[in-house]
């Protein structure tokens, strides 16, 4: 609790100095904490706002959002000291923001240069005793890592097309936030600052992977600052809103309330989403809305289907998957401010049209993608979609097995160590830790391969051919695989795997069976002989 209020409060103060209206700060910060569910697939919250538990990383990410809020006050020597405080908690944030920090005072320059020499110079000296301890740790063992390091990060490596749709939706909206010049100095600058530190870190990666080759620089992981990307458009985009709804008093209301229900609407939406409805308010705070009225029915009819969607997708009549509720109502809220959106601006050009119709195909495409429940955590960022019967299966195991049982589990699906406390042979994303540890590369690998699932990270069907793969095993097989790791513990297949469809099992429920190692080779010794 104690760190939450934490975070509010740093919110708070940065919105303090974005805009002067005290009810406007209220207004960001309300946004700023709501948004968790619309950025529950990003760094920010999946670590920071959705996370129950107490971390390091928590701590760091609110010492960093300090260090944001006092520089942006005029006192970079102290917020060097926050970004120490940050580095030593979580080296990786630590270091994304204090780049950031280094980018904004160099932006700053002509109004702190003392301070902002001082403010630097303290930062590398906090940094030194960790630098000296982990840069020799991050020495690379030379063409190994760089052979297997793209066969866990495709698109060089770290670069998403998601990530890439993203970042251009929000240099769409930047245009047309420096086009009205409606922000305040600071929230001005703040927009920009991001931007150009996450195109830095952008420019950094890609010369790295391609031409320097520098294992500590890809240990960092620079495209993981789009957490900042998201500090920014949760912050800086409101303070918009809000401006140019104050030249629109009649709107304002209506138009506020239907932002916030387009974030609570959307749910654990991947970021393309959550933009484009951002990119879609903001086009609409361009408009021309003299058309619209109190008494017009148009108007009337907009503002109560937003309302009634909003109300409907927070009660459990919206949670009723048959029908997909949620996804049809979202895709009624697109609509709805596509048709605010052509009423309102009828005399813009063309390309306005354009965009609008990128933003909605975007945000449709998200809301017949992707599938999410606001009343659990267990969401499509962690396994690939939610699998409750998966997370059964975990807590059987939990329950029924002492804690040195071993598995081996579908490498796709994420998360088994952590709802069932028991370990794993493999899973996909174990090839990260190659990041860190020299020659764990080739064991990741090769453990994927006696599974069937070594599968190139590029195929853009990669979670259904490992599927696919994973179902192929035999019997057989997984015994030899088993015997070759010393695992005497079960496997986890899915109930359809014919391979052994008489075969005894130790669990079974809609999705997935469980089987005893010992149970699959005493049946196969049995049927050989």
């Amino acid at each position: 609790m104690a760190l939450r209020i934490w975070i509010v409060a740093a919110f708070f103060l940065i919105a303090a100095k974005l805009t002067p209206a005290y009810w406007a700060q209220v207004f960001v910060t309300l946004c700023a904490m709501t948004a968790h569910w619309a950025f529950s697939g990003t760094a920010l919250g999946m670590d920071f706002l959705l996370d129950s538990e107490l971390t390091h990383t928590d701590v760091a990410f609110a010492a960093n959002l300090s260090g944001l809020a006092v520089v942006l006050s005029g006192l970079p020597v102290v917020a060097a000291l926050f970004a120490g405080l940050g580095l030593y908690l979580n080296v990786l944030s630590g270091a994304h923001f204090c780049t950031l920090l280094v980018v904004f005072l160099l932006f700053s320059w002509r109004r702190w240069p003392q301070k902002s020499i001082v403010a630097i110079v303290l930062m590398l000296i906090i940094s030194i005793p960790l630098a000296t301890n982990l840069l020799p740790a991050a020495h690379s063992s030379g063409a190994t890592f760089w052979t297997y390091l793209p066969r866990r990060f495709a698109w060089h490596f770290f670069l998403s097309i998601g990530g890439l749709a993203c970042f251009a939706v929000m240099m769409v909206i930047l245009m047309v936030v420096l086009r009205r010049q409606v922000l305040p100095p600071a929230a001005q600058r703040l927009y920009i600052v991001v931007l150009v530190s996450v195109l830095s870190m952008i420019v950094v990666h890609l010369l790295n992977i391609y031409i320097f080759k520098l294992k500590p620089l890809t240990v960092i992981q620079p495209l993981r600052m789009d957490k900042w990307i998201y500090v920014a458009l949760v912050t800086a985009v409101p303070v918009y809103l809000w401006e140019m709804f104050g030249k629109q008093a009649e709107l304002a209301g209506r138009m506020l309330i239907a932002l916030l229900a387009g974030v609570f609407m959307l749910g654990p939406l991947v970021p393309a989403g959550v933009l484009g409805i951002l990119a879609a308010v903001a086009f609409l705070a361009n408009g021309d809305f003299r058309r619209f009225r109190s008494t017009s029915v148009i108007y009337q009819a907009l503002i109560a289907i937003l309302v009634l969607v909003s109300i409907l997708t927070l009660t459990p009549i919206g949670r009723q998957k048959p029908f997909q509720l949620r996804e049809v109502l979202l895709l009624a809220f697109v609509i709805v401010v596509a048709g605010a959106f052509v009423v309102g601006t009828s005399r813009r050009s063309w390309g306005s049209f354009v965009l609008l119709g990128v933003v909605a195909c975007i945000v449709s495409a998200q809301a017949l993608w992707v599938s999410f429940d606001l009343h659990t955590r267990t969401a499509r960022w962690y396994q690939g979609g939610v699998d409750q019967a998966f997370c059964d299966v975990a807590e059987w195991a939990k329950r029924n097995t002492p804690w040195e049982t071993q598995f081996i589990t579908p490498p796709y699906l994420e998360g088994w160590r952590c709802f069932s406390q028991r370990s794993t042979l493999v899973e996909w994303k174990d090839g990260a830790a190659m990041l860190w540890s020299d020659g764990y590369g080739p064991i990741w690998w090769d453990r994927l391969a006696c599974l069937n699932c070594n599968v190139e990270a590029s195929l853009p069907d990669l979670y259904e051919v490992m599927t696919a793969r994973y179902q192929d095993l035999s019997p057989r097989q997984l015994v030899d695989t088993a015997h070759r790791f010393g695992i005497d513990g079960y496997v986890v297949m899915s109930a359809n795997w014919a391979s052994a469809e008489h075969f005894p099992k130790a669990y079974t429920n809609s999705e997935y069976c469980v089987y005893a190692i010992r149970a699959l080779e005493y049946c196969q010794d049995t049927e050989q002989g």
